[in-house]
């Protein structure tokens, strides 16, 4: 059990880790999205490998990931757009 909740205990940090590194200037919105297709891979491979193997819990974990990531694009380009108005 343990060997489960932790790895998805972090995971779910995903979009805070993305805003941090947006507030940190490592990425942004724009970079994020332009990715997109790349980080969908790995996310869904990252799924694939924590969950047991059934299909129905790789695709609930990855449908889970994805949203958690959109999530955090959203994030990030609310925090680059709230520094851009701080700086002006």
């Amino acid at each position: 059990m343990l060997k489960l909740t932790v790895p998805f205990g972090f995971l779910f940090e995903f979009p805070l880790i993305i805003m941090f590194l947006t507030s940190i200037h490592i990425v942004t919105a724009q970079q994020l999205r332009k990715s997109r297709k790349v980080l969908y891979f790995i996310l869904v491979t990252v799924s694939v490998v924590l969950t047991p193997p059934d299909f129905i819990s790789d695709f609930l974990v990855s449908i889970v990931l994805l949203v958690l990531f959109e999530l955090g694009v959203l994030l990030s380009a609310y925090a680059g757009r709230k520094k851009q108005v701080a700086a002006s």
